[in-house]
């Protein structure tokens, strides 16, 4: 059985940090996770592991080709030999990119346990002066790319698909005249359906494939930003870019309570990364160059930690944290003065 894990924006700065993280915490096989018994290796199955998230194969999506990525993979290729390694040259901006992709899942059914929705794309200045393309781009890849990469995705997520689906449309008021006593009853009559099917004891000592089991045995990063707080002048589309990040995390989310699939919503400050580095952002001045930057080693195993426990939002170090509480009582037309890139 195939559990993935995909990553974009996987080749470089904190996709590449994401993928080494995957690796160390979920990989099936590597050092460390090969079992002995009388001189012999055991491989572990996925049901005699602890936990209940583990990879064989982690899929790696970017624009550039393997020979560019900002990582060692004949290194990481070999620690980690019995996960196999899939690369995809894809720009998510493209609509054609995202056909590979549903085809690749089609064909393979695989069972996506971790989908790290990283890649992205920033270019600030006046909106006047920004060139088409660059505003295009920002928008195919940032909104377009995050969303429907979520979308085709999130069905090899989920576990008893089918009856989660039916549970959403038995859960929504089916005409404006549907009481919402009517809405109880309906899912009421559903749960009862689903569970008469099973007898206790098999509820408690296996997993019955009609039972939504809420564990989480899958999650989704979603990687925004504290620019999607509040409107950042000088950085209009690509602030907005991440505020639709935040909402569309969020009522993902809460969509998805009721299944195994979790979604965290990340949203980082400065970065030392090859979209952002410390030294352009500290080359350039301003009062963002003084803002403190992430370790964004630290931050990956923490965000993967959290994601697995069902956390849906996390914003690293105080600095970000207080900014985040300072959006949301302050009004826009007043912090936008002190924000402006």
């Amino acid at each position: 059985m195939k559990n993935v894990a995909i990553i974009s924006g996987a080749s470089s700065g904190l996709g590449s940090e994401f993928v080494v993280a995957v690796l160390e915490k979920y990989a099936i096989f590597g050092s460390g996770n090969l079992e002995y018994s009388k001189g012999k290796i055991i491989e572990p199955t996925f049901e005699n592991l602890q936990d209940s998230i583990k990879i064989n194969e982690i899929w790696l999506i970017a624009r550039r080709e393997k020979s560019k990525y900002h990582l060692d993979l004949n290194a990481l290729e070999s620690k980690y030999s019995g996960v196999k390694f899939v690369y995809f040259s894809l720009d998510l901006g493209q609509d054609s990119s995202f056909i590979t992709l549903q085809n690749a899942l089609n064909n393979g059914k695989p069972n996506v346990r971790i989908l790290i929705n990283n890649a992205g794309f920033e270019r600030d200045g006046a909106f006047i002066n920004m060139q088409n393309s660059d505003i295009i781009t920002l928008l195919d890849l940032n909104i377009k790319g995050a969303t429907l990469l979520s979308k085709i995705v999130l069905p090899f997520m989920l576990e008893n698909l089918e009856v989660f689906k039916e549970k959403v449309i038995e859960s929504n008021l089916q005409n404006p005249q549907d009481s919402i006593e009517s809405k109880l009853q309906n899912s009421q009559v559903l749960d009862k359906k689903i569970t008469e099917s099973t007898s206790q004891d098999s509820i408690k000592n296996s997993k019955n494939p009609n039972i939504l089991d809420k564990e989480i045995t899958a999650f989704i990063v979603m990687v925004g930003s504290v620019s999607g707080f509040a409107p950042i002048p000088n950085q209009a589309v690509y602030a907005a870019s991440k505020g639709y990040i935040e909402y569309f995390s969020k009522a993902l989310a809460f969509e998805l309570k009721d299944s195994n699939v979790n979604v965290l919503l990340f949203c980082p400050g400065n970065m030392d990364t090859e979209m952002n580095s410390r030294a352009d952002t500290i080359s350039r001045g301003g009062k963002f160059s003084k803002l403190p930057f992430l370790n964004i080693k630290k931050e990956t195993r923490i965000i993967l930690q959290k994601a697995e426990r069902g956390e849906k939002i996390y914003t690293a170090l105080p600095f970000y944290k207080f900014y985040r509480f300072l959006s949301k009582i302050i009004p826009n037309n007043i912090i936008m003065k002190f924000n402006k890139y």
